[in-house]
This record gives C-alpha cells, structure tokens and sequence, in this order.
C-alpha cells in the first residue's frame, strides 16, 4: 500500500482527540512556514507583518477545522495551503498591528529573525510570490533529503569523500577532477565514479521518499520529481 504518512500526519493535525496531532502541527510548521513567509514577504508585507501573518494563519488553522477539509484526492496539498493562506493574507489585510494571539490555540513558534535572514538572499528577481512559494518548498525537500544523506555519510573514512563528492549530487562535477580525487583516497578513477553514481541514486531515492509523504498516490513521484527539476534548472 502505498505510503501516506504525510497526508496522514496532516488529517492527524485537523482531529482535536488524534493522538498524533501535535506531530502534524510540527510537521506542517516544519514543512510549510517559511515558503509561506516568503510568498508573504514577496507579496508586499514587511518582515515584522510577514511573521506575524503567518504566525496567525498556523493559528487560525489549529483552532479551526480546515485542515480537516483537505482531501488528498483533489490535489497537491501545498496548492490547498497557498489558497488558504492567500485568503487569510485578504482577511487580515487590516489588521496588520503585530500581537500575540490568544485563546486555547497552542502556539506554533516562528523565528522571524532566522526567516529575514534566509529570505534576504533570496534571489532578486522578477519571480512572483507564487513561483517563491514553489521553489522554496522545493529546496525544502532537497534540504531533507540531503541532510538524511549527510547523516548517512557523516561518519568514518566515507566523510571526507562524501565532502568531496557532494556538489556532482545535482549533475555537477565533483569538487575537483575525479584523478584528483583518486589520488587524494587511493582510489582508480573509475572508483570514483561507480561512487558518484551511487551517491546520485542514494540521494534520488531519499528525495522520492520525500515526495512519496507529499503526495496521495505513487504515480505522482515521477511528476513531482520532474517538476523539481524544473525547478532547480531556471
């Protein structure tokens, strides 16, 4: 059967008894709130409002049965979220004083410094929030599936080459020339190679695991991985 822990996780956070509702509200805010502060900030909002619209939005979801409604068959969940958040963004619209919200909701924490900080290397350039909101989300799933890489790599003689194999993941040469590399671990350079190309396919399997919890069916892996692609090329 097909694997649908993230839909799961997402129905779990819009069911006020599911036991694992504090597991999806943290996944959701993992995921989603900083793509969703970017397509904020991208669409006219100052860092200070950015946040705290964001924050509110989470919040306003936590208390409300929204997330509930969503359902896996119509759809990319994401595209769900930024419709949802564009109409809270036309709600709030007058109500942009920065406060804390109050009421039973618990509170889903947002390090608005760390998020102007990443959103000011943004790329400057003619994207609209709604190809931001995208891309972001996309390098958010790059960024897991490389850092469940990283882990696997991160230990004994095999770090150090992993360093230095890193940047050919996305189809770029090696951090230098794969004699170079040879030499440096005592290897032939047809061992690099073999290596490089198991790094590519360990890393391609780790980032359709990650879109597998993103999506309601398998048959949408391959989509979602040619429209990273896509992504990552412009």
């Amino acid at each position: 059967m097909f694997n649908s822990t993230h839909w799961s996780l997402i129905l779990a956070a819009g069911m006020e008894q599911h036991p694992r509702r504090n597991e999806g509200w943290e996944h959701l805010a993992q995921e989603y709130w900083y793509p969703l502060y970017v397509f904020a900030r991208r669409s006219g909002h100052r860092p200070d409002a950015a946040a705290d619209l964001t924050q509110g939005f989470f919040e306003e979801l936590l208390r409300s049965e929204r997330i509930s409604r969503a359902d896996p068959a119509r759809g990319r969940f994401r595209s769900f979220l930024l419709t949802s958040f564009k109409n809270h963004l036309r709600m709030e619209r007058r109500a942009m004083a920065a406060q804390k919200r109050g009421g039973n909701a618990s509170s889903i924490s947002l390090d608005a410094q760390a998020a102007e900080e990443r959103y000011l290397i943004e790329p400057v350039n003619e994207s609209n929030p709604e190809e931001l909101f995208e891309r972001r989300w996309v390098f958010e799933i790059l960024e897991r599936a490389l850092d469940r890489l990283i882990a696997e790599f991160s230990e004994g003689s095999r770090a150090g080459l992993f360093a230095r194999l890193q940047s050919s993941l996305m189809g770029d040469r090696a951090g230098g020339s794969y004699a170079e590399i040879a030499r440096e671990f005592t290897m032939t350079e047809g061992a690099v190679k073999a290596a490089v190309h198991r790094l590519r396919q360990r890393f391609r399997s780790l980032l359709r695991e990650e879109i597998a919890g993103t999506v309601s069916s398998s048959s949408e892996i391959e989509d979602e991985l040619r429209y990273i692609a896509q992504v990552v090329s412009r």
